[in-house]
């Protein structure tokens, strides 16, 4: 579905490009530093308003199309809750940062820059989510997928892996792609799960990963800190816990907002091409809040 009166755009800036997204309306930039995202925003806060007003009410007449099939989905079938858009936009259990990972992902493939559906090999550190689901169904066999269950005796070990993505158990260079959608901020040893990123991956895997991003801020926003396994980790002012669909209430403990240092920890590591890249577009529901583009963090192994 074509929205109408808005013309397709690709911009690329501050890092090395990587493939296009497909087809449709949408914009794409890449930034490797918080200098290049910051020349782009610095004083454009009006504008980044105006085009996040004006792609809600495109989408609310026109609808979106599906990031995988390009099939339309009318305006009836989509959830919008105000004002927190990246977590909104919601079609089958999808957000619009999902949605961004999926288009990401496609052009990586289309591109030829991973291996194509059934025969990919991807980690995912979250199994019962609808992005999983949605990656499964799409990618196959090659899928593996994990919850964190840190308790040896917890039950559900009998139906979900355990997987800790700062002590995973599985072989050097064992996939193609790892995606790590909102768990970055949970992790007790963030430069840990970095190097088990990086380790797990086959040469030339890539990691897409998306998380609360302190985008104004070169350090990371600490919040707690990790003490040991048989110690409550410290808590630097009031805790903050997001949502866990495996703990619905209590949810889980934010450790850090990570700030732009994260590509220079992903470099220091061996990581190459390490950028964040902006997806927005009106045709797929891809908006997030304070400005218009949902921020991926993108490295290759």
């Amino acid at each position: 579905m074509r929205v109408n009166g808005f013309k397709a755009q690709l911009t690329v800036s501050g890092a090395t490009a990587m493939a296009i997204l497909p087809q449709q309306n949408l914009e794409q930039f890449t930034y490797g530093s918080i200098d290049a995202f910051a020349s782009r925003f610095r004083s454009r806060k009006d504008l980044a308003d105006e085009t996040i007003r004006e792609s809600l009410q495109i989408i609310a007449l026109h609808g979106i199309c599906d990031p995988l099939t390009d099939q339309p989905i009318p305006p009836e079938a989509i959830e919008v809750v105000a004002p927190n858009y990246r977590e909104s936009l919601v079609h089958q259990g999808l957000n619009s940062r999902e949605r961004a990972v999926l288009l990401l992902l496609r052009s990586l493939i289309d591109a030829g820059q991973l291996p194509p559906p059934r025969l990919i090999k991807v980690y995912l550190p979250e199994a019962i989510t609808p992005l999983a689901r949605a990656l499964r169904d799409w990618l196959g066999e090659g899928v593996l997928a994990s919850e964190y269950l840190p308790d040896p005796e917890d039950p559900r070990r009998a139906q979900y892996r355990h997987e800790d993505l700062c002590a995973l158990s599985f072989p050097d260079h064992s996939f193609d792609l790892l995606v790590s959608a909102e768990v970055f901020e949970h992790l007790y040893d963030l430069k840990a799960g970095l190097a088990e990123c990086l380790r797990v991956l086959r040469p030339g895997g890539v990691l897409i990963a998306s998380f609360p991003f302190a985008y104004g801020k070169h350090e990371s926003i600490i919040k707690a800190r990790h003490r040991g396994p048989d110690l409550s980790p410290e808590i630097f002012g009031e805790p903050e816990y997001h949502g866990n669909p495996l703990e619905p209430e209590a949810g889980s403990l934010v450790y850090q907002i990570p700030g732009w240092e994260i590509l220079d920890w992903l470099s220091e590591l061996g990581f190459s091409d390490v950028g964040f890249q902006g997806i927005h577009s009106i045709s797929y529901g891809v908006i997030a809040a304070e400005i218009p583009e949902v921020l991926l963090l993108v490295a290759r192994r």
